[in-house]
């Protein structure tokens, strides 16, 4: 678990709540460099999110630069932006 990557999504303001709660699970399952293993068909469900809707919300998140993926083997591994997600609080 990341306590500053948690702090910098609970201190961030999002218009949408449920790109907030994505991003604050995915703070709870990374690294200290804001690298996250989670499963794809387990962060949706962990935030109530159906897994259309997670797969639409990690777009938005990716497009607005807070976050971005690699595939490695049959994992993807998400990477937060600490930088990008503070910004959005900073509006």
């Amino acid at each position: 678990m990341s306590s500053n990557l948690i702090n910098s999504v609970m201190s961030s303001r999002f218009e949408n709540p449920e790109q907030k709660m994505l991003l604050a699970q995915m703070a709870f399952e990374a690294d200290e460099q804001g690298l996250c293993y989670a499963v794809i068909e387990k962060l949706g469900p962990a935030c109530g999110l159906s897994l259309t809707k997670t797969f639409k919300i990690i777009e938005e998140l990716k497009e607005s630069g807070c976050l971005d993926f690699q595939h490695h083997a049959n994992k993807v591994v998400f990477k937060l932006n600490p930088a990008r997600i503070s910004e959005k609080g900073a509006h």
